[in-house]
């Protein structure tokens, strides 16, 4: 029986050979497409998961700043008052809320994809800089009680801290006209 087996294998050995090779020539680019395919797949995942996670906290934001229209928190200059102490510090925390939603999306964004960052991270930057040319979020981004002894915040990334600072420099050279 074996030799039987072992006969017929000699004598179908170059079919099977053949079959090898048009698996090996058909499998390999088949391989490829669906690599690639698989690749951009995933791609338009992350880009649309970032999207998600931005777009969730900019809209959870923007419904805490309607029930907040009196602590002037929004990126335009509202009419000024004076405000309490509970009022202020009400103000204090949304900043730092906003500016940890500005950070999650500073870090989120460098990992982005180059069109994606393009096109999507520079609405954020002008929105950033909306708030950095606001001078009730200037006042609580330098007051001291969120600073360490090196004028570092204690919470945010680094990078995140330098960019901000950036922003806040050039918000800072913009005519009041164009705010």
């Amino acid at each position: 029986m074996f030799e039987q087996l072992l006969g017929w294998l000699g004598a179908h050995v170059h079919g099977f050979q053949a079959a090898s090779y048009i698996v090996t020539i058909l499998g390999v680019p088949a391989f490829i497409f669906q690599y690639f395919r698989n690749s951009r797949r995933e791609k338009i995942a992350r880009r649309d998961g970032i999207y998600r996670i931005v777009d969730a906290a900019f809209v959870d934001f923007n419904k805490l700043i309607v029930n907040y229209p009196n602590l002037n928190v929004t990126w335009f200059d509202t009419a000024k008052r004076e405000m309490s102490d509970e009022e202020r510090v009400q103000q204090y925390i949304i900043f730092d809320l906003l500016t940890n939603m500005f950070e999650r999306d500073f870090l989120a964004y460098q990992d982005a994809s180059g069109e994606q960052r393009k096109v999507q991270w520079q609405g954020w930057v002008e929105y950033i800089d909306q708030y950095c040319a606001k001078a009730a979020y200037r006042e609580w981004w330098n007051n001291p009680l969120h600073r360490s002894e090196g004028n570092q915040t204690l919470t945010y990334d680094k990078s995140f801290e330098e960019f901000i600072s950036a922003r806040f420099r050039r918000a800072g050279e913009i005519p009041e006209a164009q705010i």
